[in-house]
């Protein structure tokens, strides 16, 4: 199994990459919401459409409930869009606030337009986002193999990874969802605590070797703030409780994020398996219907693979979970090594109440256009909804540390 997301294939291995680098400012990344219904004027709640920059949509949600007197409960959202970057979404509060938005002011925020709904939004009501984004210092003559690469993906689709910043900076939140899963709460705590040349800080290498010399509370103090479970188990740790009570008093919400890690981490390394014939049925599959996420057991490939080739259809890997449907075939032969390879099984997942699902091999990239320009290149393009526009540019880029951060439309 493939240790991580920087050894992952390419579909368009044999096209040399462009290089260059992203998001050396926030408006060299841009994405747009595309809603998957438009508000009908009437109801209960009130759509509101933003545009921001340098804040996390979860420090908007916060902000704008706090300035409109509300709970953050009361703000719905579609996705989570990055703070380092310009993003276009939209948020549902109470129709009850509209006499005070006027009152709401956020730097980096402009409330651009209100209608009212007769529903919240929720994580996933987004059809999918528009991407606009300037890769810079690429290489000479790059227009010739992004022509090349972009051919291949819209034809035969853009691989549906889950990107490198589903899990973190350390390259870790998959392995400690492992150890989380299988109750090893002496290696959960360990591998919070791993040494990693991800991070470049002096602080964080300090807290590992207090950690290793079990100098829980000079670890803690050393911590950055923003290390909040790490903190919370050195906490635990100092006061004298083992491993087992410090990783169960975790937050319920954060230990089901890094076991859906793990879930990605195992996706991953099954569609690396077959990333050649992702545009490609087999006998046993569990094909997936776009749009959505409706799935059926292919029992004649031949026939179906004039769907694939249309796509209307695709192969499908799994969100291994309690409830998941088991596909046959090569394909499910494959996931059952895994399952033993690792030591779980689908039950496994019941206690984080993971049930489980399938998801395409491949998306589409829509409304593909670029051009080259004194700053770079430009790129713009279509994804669905949970899908990261960093492993379409990673194919386009093939730039050897490629690591950036980008917000998710996933929870």
């Amino acid at each position: 199994m493939q240790a991580g997301f920087q050894e992952l294939g390419y579909l368009t291995q044999e096209i040399p990459g462009i290089g260059g680098v992203i998001k050396s400012k926030p408006d060299d990344f841009q994405v747009k919401e595309i809603p998957l219904y438009p508000a009908s004027g009437t109801g209960e709640h009130l759509y509101l459409y933003i545009q921001k920059q340098n804040i996390t949509t979860m420090d908007l949600v916060y902000q704008i409930a706090r300035q409109l007197r509300i709970s953050p409960n009361d703000v719905g959202y579609a996705g989570r869009k990055d703070s380092f970057a310009v993003s276009w979404q939209y948020l549902s509060v109470p129709a009850t606030c509209e006499s005070s938005l006027s009152e709401v002011k956020i730097p980096g925020v402009s409330i651009l337009s209100h209608q009212k709904h007769t529903n919240k939004l929720r994580i996933g009501h987004l059809a999918g986002n528009h991407f606009a984004i300037l890769i810079r210092n690429i290489q000479e003559n790059a227009e010739k193999n992004v022509k090349d690469v972009l051919d291949i993906l819209q034809r035969r689709g853009v691989p549906n990874y889950f990107g490198e910043q589903r899990f973190g900076l350390q390259n870790n939140t998959h392995e400690i969802g492992k150890a989380m899963l299988l109750g090893n709460h002496e290696k959960t705590c360990d591998t919070f605590f791993q040494s990693n040349c991800n991070l470049e800080s002096s602080a964080i290498e300090q807290a590992i070797s207090f950690y290793k010399q079990k100098k829980y509370q000079e670890a803690m103090m050393v911590l950055p703030a923003s290390f909040s479970t790490e903190k919370h188990l050195l906490k635990m740790l100092a006061s004298g409780s083992g491993c087992k009570k410090a990783v169960e008093r975790i937050p319920w919400k954060i230990q089901k994020f890094y076991v859906c890690a793990y879930q990605s981490f195992l996706y991953n390394s099954t569609l690396n398996s077959r990333l050649a014939c992702l545009d490609k049925i087999e006998l046993g599959d569990l094909a997936v219907k776009h749009p959505g996420s409706a799935v059926f057991l292919v029992e004649d490939p031949s026939l179906e693979q004039k769907r694939c080739d249309a796509f209307e259809i695709s192969p499908s890997g799994p969100i291994f979970g309690h409830k998941m449907i088991e596909p046959k075939g090569r394909q499910g032969e494959m996931e059952k090594q895994i399952l033993q390879e690792e030591g779980i099984t689908l039950d496994s997942f019941e206690s984080f109440h993971l049930k489980g699902e399938r998801r395409s091999y491949r998306v589409s990239l829509k409304d593909v256009q670029y051009e080259k320009t004194q700053d770079g290149l430009w790129i713009s393009f279509v994804l669905p909804k949970g899908c990261y526009a960093t492993v379409a540019l990673r194919e386009i880029m093939k730039a050897p540390a490629f690591s950036i951060p980008e917000d998710e439309d996933l929870e």
